[in-house]
Parts: structure tokens; C-alpha cells; sequence
């Protein structure tokens, strides 16, 4: 019998993303402790991470989470016009997070609802997330973190992370 893990991760494979990993919400608790690390280190970040503290309420917001599902997608290969080259950032540009056109915010959407047909209730905030991303990508094995950078060892040249 083939786990619903297995068919989850199948299914992200099939919809183009490059890597899946999914941890239970216990694996998110050493987040609050980086993120006051983080803070501690440079205290004139500590308005920006202000806003980061929704997610180390986690389990608070969403007490029936059991795990969370974490993808890498490629991210690359478009056309930048010139008239806007090196003004606006890329990411902001081609917000694939948000822009309901996207393959990449279909793909979302397919994995979404079939992970609910298989009986499994999800939560995401497509543009803000819900759990400290590179924090369970890490603990979730898809990349690893060395002080302000992280890395997703992979050959495609960037990757983009998302999570349910």
C-alpha cells in the first residue's frame, strides 16, 4: 500500500516541482529560537522579524496541523525587458505566488486539491506563508543553512520554496 506521503510527493514530481519534503510540526520548533538568535545578532532587524513572529505561532493558529509539506520549484528562465532590467527585483516582477495565470500558481492549486481528495486538510498564505520556510525546508532535508544563506543543492540554478 503506498503511503499518502508517497502519493503527495509523487504528485508534486509530476506538476514540475524539483523537490518535496514533508516533516511533522514538531521539526518547527527550533524556528522561535533562530529567529530571537537572528534578532539578538542585529536588534535593528528586530522590526522587520516583528512580523515574522505570526510564524512561530504555527501550531497556535492551526492546532489540527500534523506536517508540513515543503517544495522547491525552478526558478528561472524569463524574459526580463530591458526597460526594467536591474530596476525591479525578479521575484517581484514574475510573483508566481499570486498570479493566478502562472503555471507554477496552477500547479499549486492541482496539488492543493488533490491532496484534499486524498483526505488531507491544508493552509497556505500564498504570499506570506504560514511556517518559516527555509526552516522546514531545512529540516525537511531539501537544502541546509549557514547563517543568512541557504542553499538547495540542485542543478538548476535557482529554486523558489512553497509549502501547505
Amino acid at each position: 500500500m503506498v503511503s499518502i506521503a508517497h502519493k503527495i510527493k509523487q504528485k508534486a514530481l509530476e506538476l514540475g516541482y524539483e523537490k518535496c519534503g514533508i516533516i511533522s510540526v514538531e521539526k518547527l520548533g527550533g524556528y522561535k529560537e533562530k529567529l530571537e538568535e537572528r534578532i539578538q545578532k542585529i536588534p535593528e532587524s528586530g522590526g522587520f522579524y516583528q512580523g515574522q513572529q505570526r510564524l512561530v505561532k504555527f501550531q497556535e493558529e492551526f492546532p489540527w496541523a500534523k506536517s508540513v509539506v515543503v517544495l522547491a520549484v525552478p526558478y528561472c528562465g524569463y524574459y526580463i525587458p530591458k526597460v526594467v532590467r536591474g530596476h525591479i527585483a525578479k521575484k517581484y516582477l514574475l510573483d508566481t505566488r499570486i498570479d493566478e495565470n502562472t503555471k507554477e500558481y496552477q500547479n499549486s492549486t492541482a496539488l492543493e486539491k488533490y491532496m484534499n481528495e486524498l483526505g488531507v486538510r491544508t493552509a497556505t498564505n500564498r504570499k506570506f506563508g504560514v511556517v518559516g520556510l527555509r526552516w522546514a525546508a531545512m529540516q525537511a532535508g531539501l537544502g541546509l543553512s549557514v547563517g543568512t544563506i541557504f542553499s538547495i543543492p540542485n542543478p538548476a540554478p535557482m529554486l523558489i520554496l512553497k509549502h501547505f
